[in-house]
């Protein structure tokens, strides 16, 4: 009875997940590959569980619905998230393209060439032939590529966008784990233990209640730049390697103990644990705070000003424009500082006020102006405005440019006396407190950035200027050209009055 409930609730929730992603505003093409994923995996459930509770026959019916589980599993975990989701190497291309040979082979070999099972209503084990043998190990070669993929943009992904993607990672990867483990038991056994089917319905409850609430409640407005390069520095293979070996010592530690366990709630809690492992592991408050206190107790500063000079020195020289340059600088800080967000606004010399210059949508509205107190304050005092902190109170226009935009931070940039820019942070991602060292950090940041600024608006007035010179250059050749011309005409109006009549001067007129 639990056992049904079990794989009834883990139907509904997968179906409802499907729905969402179905009718869901953001119709990608993505959304449609999770609709089919979860409608899969509800399939694979209800089939599963009418061959164990009404008719065996059944199985192969399950057996239909895990043979498009390859293909789209694949494709989902190269489309997730990813800006270019094709740009991935030849060989995942052909993999996906193969795929294709799990459904054909269902309809060409049928059940009965897959499997036999005597007694499947009673035992729930599902003997495997040497066919079927041999399409679940190669389903499981399809679920490590998943994986691989996966790490591969979850490696990818920095500050908020792995805020955002954690808890949707886990829950994909809790569900491909646990069709691994659920045909791992082909290539171990030649069997597949229909027993553990409970184990599975709460693995995908869970999976399914992690994937919704990170869509719920964290968005996931991700588009992430994966090297192909990060896919041959996979740990997913060396970890269902490990997995595998473990299982089969395992199992034949059991075997010779004769020690008897619950195999269902063993898994069960092992995934629970693993989740819980996962969830310490992917925290970036925990990794915030292990690297606090590693700083803070074995080294005597806080950040090591070297490596981040040198890494925000090699990101600048890698840009070439103006949007470039402002991307590398609104991210160094908010990786640096652990931020939700950061923005960069700089002076507007004709208008006298600051503008958004990176992300340039979504930031209008009340604008800081030049003159404002707050520049006054920056001039004079040289800090970091805090709002956490009383030093500097702002007035009402400046307070309701902070709130607009719910600024934790302004970073000033300044040149000679002058503010050339403003960075705007919002709030950290995990509160810390903010000590001379990160201030110091900031303004040393700024000052690198402010440089660069300088030196890329400078380079382009120099572009404008040259263009006027050619301009100017060319208007002149022109000028001097017409000059030429009006002349000679003048010269011929003077003489027409004396030789107008005579036919050669007409001729020579003709010709001038």
């Amino acid at each position: 009875m639990v056992e049904t409930v079990l794989s009834i609730v883990s139907t509904v929730v997968l179906t409802l997940l499907g729905l969402y992603f179905l009718v869901s505003r953001q119709r990608q093409g993505t959304h449609l590959v999770f609709f089919l994923f979860c409608l899969l995996l509800a399939l694979t459930e209800v089939f599963d569980r009418l061959s164990l509770n009404l008719n065996p026959s059944y199985r192969l019916y399950a057996m239909a619905a895990e043979s498009l589980l390859p293909g789209t599993i694949l494709l989902l975990s190269i489309m997730h998230s990813r800006k270019d989701p094709f740009n991935v190497n030849f060989f995942m291309k052909l993999m996906l393209v193969t795929s294709i040979a799990f459904p054909v082979s269902i309809f060409l070999i049928k059940g009965n060439g897959f499997y036999f099972a005597p007694d499947l209503q009673t035992e729930g084990m599902v003997f495997l032939t040497d066919q079927g043998y041999y399409f679940y190990l190669a389903m499981m070669f399809y679920f490590i590529l998943a994986l691989i993929n996966l790490e591969a943009t979850f490696v990818a992904s920095r500050g908020s966008e792995r805020w955002r993607l954690k808890f949707l990672f886990m829950g994909l990867v809790c569900i491909i784990a646990m069709e691994i483990l659920y045909t791992s038991q082909a290539l171990l056994y030649r069997t597949l233990n229909l027993n553990i089917l409970p184990s599975r319905s709460v693995v995908f409850i869970l999976g399914a209640i992690l994937i919704g609430y990170s869509k719920l409640f964290r968005g996931n407005n991700v588009a992430i730049s994966v090297s192909r390069t990060v896919l041959y520095r996979s740990l997913a293979l060396l970890a269902v390697g490990v997995y595998l070996i473990l299982l089969g010592a395992l199992g034949e530690g059991l075997k010779y103990t004769g020690i008897n366990y619950s195999e269902n709630l063993l898994l069960i809690f092992g995934f629970i644990a693993g989740v819980a492992v996962l969830t310490v592991l992917f925290s970036e408050q925990v990794r915030r705070r292990i690297r606090v206190f590693i700083n803070k107790h074995f080294y005597s500063h806080k950040h090591d000003y070297r490596n981040q000079w040198l890494n925000f020195t090699e990101r600048l020289s890698k840009c070439r424009t103006s949007e470039e340059i402002s991307r590398a600088i609104v991210e160094t800080f908010k990786e640096t500082f652990g931020l939700k967000w950061t923005a960069l606004f700089v002076l507007d010399r004709e208008e006298g006020i600051y503008k958004p210059l990176y992300p340039a949508n979504g930031l209008t509205g009340v604008s800081l102006p030049g003159e404002s107190p707050m520049i006054g304050y920056f001039k004079e005092k040289k800090r970091v405005f805090n709002s956490d902190s009383r030093e500097y109170i702002p007035d009402e226009r400046e307070s309701a440019f902070i709130k607009e935009r719910d600024a934790f931070l302004i970073i000033p940039l300044h040149n000679n006396g002058d503010v050339e820019g403003l960075v705007l942070c919002g709030e950290q991602i995990i509160r810390e407190e903010l000590t001379f060292e990160d201030y110091d950090l900031m303004k040393t940041l700024a000052k690198q950035a402010t440089l660069s600024l300088i030196n890329q608006r400078l380079s382009e007035e120099l572009a404008r200027t040259r263009q006027l010179a050619a301009v100017a250059k060319l208007s002149s050749f022109v000028i001097h050209d017409l000059k030429n011309m009006a002349s000679s005409l003048s010269l011929v109006i003077e003489n027409a009055k004396e030789y107008i009549n005579e036919p050669e001067f007409q001729q020579d007129l003709l010709n001038t």
